[in-house]
């Protein structure tokens, strides 16, 4: 460990900041420390809280750790082992992606059975929005795409329904979600229609959703099965496949 060895040749680690349940155990180990490790300040970051490191119990041996640490109060997280819990318990400050993410992961809908945890450190968590060099990703100016987005986004709207799904029309609404398809935070839109039910003029249930993103393979399964069932399916290269196109188009009341 990095920071034991810094602490060995005299040079104290101020801080260390952890990433998700890889890392998340580090924080946890550094508060059974004695000494300086034991008083190094530590953030832990989730990015997404469904996935947790759960272990069998048995795994405490293989970090160091003896029986008394599998407790509810601890590290036991319905009968096995969860690294990332250890981390939201151990860690100085939590920061998650935005600051609706923030929210999201303290209700028991999206909380993943950790949001008794988290609302626990409550007071110490925040968003922080993920950030991008605008001098590089400009839609005023990049050449990648259809045409400088100033006002209103009308060329890009059409250049996107042209290329992702044959027979969009111009007034269709088109939806363009890019992030990991996964659990809970993919895809909303494409899974209910907005109004809560099948509205009663099919033209009014017509628009393109665009879908860009990796992420649980049986989800995109699910996906790529919709979007072949749709007779205004455009082409959608399979993870790892290569293709004019990485996106996906479906009818606005796909289910998955």
């Amino acid at each position: 460990m990095v920071i034991r060895q810094r602490a060995r040749r005299g040079r104290r680690s101020i801080s260390s900041h952890a990433h998700d349940w890889p890392a998340a155990m580090v924080l946890y180990l550094l508060r059974q420390q004695g000494g300086d490790l034991s008083r190094t300040r530590t953030v832990l970051t989730i990015h997404n809280l469904a996935h947790q490191g759960v272990f069998p119990p048995a795994a405490l041996g293989a970090v160091g750790l003896g029986a008394d640490h599998f407790t509810t109060q601890r590290l036991e997280f319905y009968g096995q082992l969860s690294f990332l819990k250890g981390g939201i318990l151990a860690a100085d400050a939590i920061t998650t992606v935005s600051n609706t993410y923030a929210r999201e992961i303290v209700t028991p809908e999206l909380g993943e059975l950790l949001d008794g945890v988290l609302s626990v450190r409550k007071g110490q968590d925040q968003g922080i929005v993920n950030g991008i060099d605008y001098a590089v990703w400009n839609p005023m100016t990049d050449p990648a795409i259809a045409a400088a987005i100033r006002r209103g986004g009308h060329e890009q709207q059409g250049a996107l329904q042209e290329r992702a799904a044959r027979g969009a029309r111009a007034r269709d609404p088109a939806r363009s979600p890019a992030h990991r398809v996964d659990r809970p935070r993919g895809p909303p839109e494409g899974q209910r229609s907005p109004r809560g039910g099948a509205a009663e003029d099919p033209e009014e249930r017509r628009g393109v959703v665009v879908i860009a993103g990796e992420g649980d393979e049986a989800l995109a399964a699910k996906l790529h099965a919709a979007v072949a069932k749709s007779k205004e399916a455009g082409r959608v290269p399979r993870r790892g496949e290569r293709g004019p196109s990485r996106t996906a188009s479906s009818p606005r009341r796909t289910s998955c």
